[in-house]
């Protein structure tokens, strides 16, 4: 079900930003000789580690269309100087973030356990409280609104209110006792902040701040300067990365 909105999304980010970020951490260049170091706050961690906390089989609890999650996406190649930077560094992070998913705990893992099992009871639930019992709320084939049109009267603006309003409900956990789903939703985001935290630990020069600040790392405009310097025309090859040539 989730698995076919989840796997083309995650598959197509990861492989470019795995490769941005390859590039980043072979010839990241920071410019502080020592990297400052930063709060959660600071790098509005609690923010990005959130997006990730709703699983897969809940993706459209916060979007009603696939259009509206990219939309929402960061965009690294948007803005220049400080945006730009903190645009790559969050889908750097989201990325791997992403990848620590693959890791959780059993209980709280995003295609099995307690959670998802709680995920899966309460989606099923309120198909049929809505009188769609049948219909598969993850269904995204191309001919999806055809077929529940033909099959059961539900045009395409109808399943996919059904699938936003039912994620919605399903992301409260409501068939779970409120202090299990609470532990083990915290046991969860621990997981993603452990993973935050050593990846940030591991690469400081590529930590980007929400808020710009005199010396703040610029990993990407500092790798793109030094290809640009390499080039037979600089100035050219700077106005098209939108960098400045020192």
């Amino acid at each position: 079900m989730a698995t076919h909105v989840e796997k083309p999304l995650r598959i197509g980010l990861l492989s470019c930003l795995a490769a941005m970020a390859v590039v980043l951490v072979a010839a990241a260049c920071s410019s502080q000789d020592t990297p400052r170091q930063y709060s959660d706050e600071d790098l509005a961690l609690s923010e990005l580690v959130d997006d990730q906390m709703i699983s897969s089989s809940l993706s459209f609890a916060r979007y009603r269309t696939i259009e509206e999650m990219d939309s929402d996406l960061p965009d690294p190649a948007v803005g220049v100087g400080h945006e730009r930077e903190r645009n790559i560094f969050e889908v750097t992070l989201q990325a791997i973030l992403a990848v620590a998913g693959d890791s959780l705990p059993p209980d709280v893992a995003n295609d099995s356990g307690v959670l998802y099992d709680a995920e899966r009871e309460a989606l099923h639930d309120c198909t049929i409280k809505a009188g769609w019992p049948d219909v598969q709320l993850y269904d995204v084939s191309q001919d999806m609104g055809e077929r529940y049109e033909r099959d059961y009267g539900l045009t395409l603006d109808m399943f996919l209110d059904l699938r936003h309003e039912c994620s919605k409900y399903a992301a409260t956990y409501p068939t779970l006792d409120p202090d299990l789903r609470d532990e083990l939703l915290a046991k969860r985001r621990a997981h993603y902040m452990s993973a935050a935290h050593e990846w940030i630990s591991a690469h400081p020069d590529l930590v980007v701040p929400v808020e710009h600040h005199e010396g703040a790392n610029r990993p990407f405009e500092d790798r793109m300067i030094q290809a640009c310097l390499a080039t037979d025309d600089p100035e050219a090859c700077a106005r098209e990365e939108r960098v400045t040539l020192p």
